[in-house]
């Protein structure tokens, strides 16, 4: 009964697409795929300045698949897609834990892209296998935090952003050594965003994108016994989220790192003991609040840490 004076809005959506896919080998050793199409979507929203709107948005995309040599593949793609719309970017909200108040914006459109790359994947033989993938984006509609009035802010769309980055797969045995029943797996992803701050002009990252992954895996399976043990690393890294009113950055450093004993046969059953984060990890929150826009001067600083050390974990999996 409190709340009865309160506007509501409601946010729908009607989607639909239609795409047609041909391929076909163009030789021995290369084939293409292509498929193209469109998508339908039908936004509505109720409430103030609720209104409808229909979009028709093509998409698709061409792929080819080569193989010059019996170990080695390569792939190149290219695609015209359609993103999603978050629906709570149309209308008003508040976050109380975090302090922050945005604006509804009826007028968002979904964001759209061209997306390219090319993608290579060896056979190494006894060595194992590598995969590398270079990418990029040019994204129009980016959706990201622009001013109302002099003083508001909300959602909306930008003109245009852009991604590129670089991703490795990889297993590298070590029998070739001698060092048999051991391997080595990379999972290495960087990535490189910008668009034009709508509040500066000037470039920045895109929010919250991810900047860097990295994680390793080393193995060894001790040949002719149940036993097993190694070490794995991991780093996760974003950009900076930017309000018109302040910037901020979540941090875990320097990164996860872990060792584990397995024992593969204790009365039919796995076990395994481990021990993470020996580096210790420090989660760490930076906030910096402007007197009025970002363009001011610095109001106060926010500094959040939290210090954690050594997990031990017993893990028994199997079937009795």
């Amino acid at each position: 009964q409190y709340f009865t004076d309160l506007p509501i809005a409601l946010v729908q959506e009607r989607r639909a697409e239609a795409m047609v896919t041909y391929g076909r080998p163009l030789a021995a050793d290369l084939s293409l795929q292509a498929s193209i199409g469109g998508e339908y979507s039908q936004l509505s929203q109720s409430g103030p300045e609720g209104l409808t709107r229909t979009f028709y948005r093509p998409k698709g995309f061409v792929s080819f698949a080569w193989r010059p040599r019996p170990n080695l593949d390569l792939s190149a793609r290219i695609e015209r897609e359609v993103g999603q719309l978050n629906f709570f970017d149309f209308v008003a909200s508040a976050n109380a834990s975090a302090g922050t108040v945005n604006s509804g914006n009826a007028n968002l459109v979904p964001p759209q892209s061209w997306n390219a790359e090319v993608q290579a994947t060896r056979n190494l033989g006894a060595w194992g296998t590598a995969t590398a993938r270079l990418y990029g984006q040019l994204i129009y509609d980016i959706v990201d935090i622009i001013p109302i009035g002099e003083t508001g802010q909300s959602p909306g769309n930008l003109e245009s952003g852009t991604v590129y980055g670089l991703e490795w797969t990889s297993t590298f045995n070590f029998d070739p050594v001698g060092w048999c029943g051991a391997k080595l797996d990379l999972n290495l992803q960087f990535q490189h965003s910008s668009l034009e701050d709508p509040l500066t002009g000037l470039s920045r990252p895109i929010n919250e994108n991810l900047t860097r992954e990295i994680e390793v895996n080393l193995r060894h399976d001790v040949p002719e016994t149940d036993w097993a043990y190694g070490a794995s690393f991991t780093q996760f890294r974003q950009a900076p989220l930017f309000r018109l009113d302040e910037r901020w950055q979540f941090l875990d450093t320097p990164g996860r790192l872990g060792l584990f004993v397995e024992h593969k046969d204790v009365l039919g059953l796995t076990m395994r003991a481990g021990v993470d984060n020996l580096l210790g990890t420090n989660e760490s929150f930076n906030r910096v609040f402007f007197e009025g826009r970002r363009t001011g001067p610095v109001r106060f600083t926010e500094d959040r840490d939290r210090y954690y050390g050594p997990v031990f974990t017993l893990t028994i999996s199997g079937t009795i």
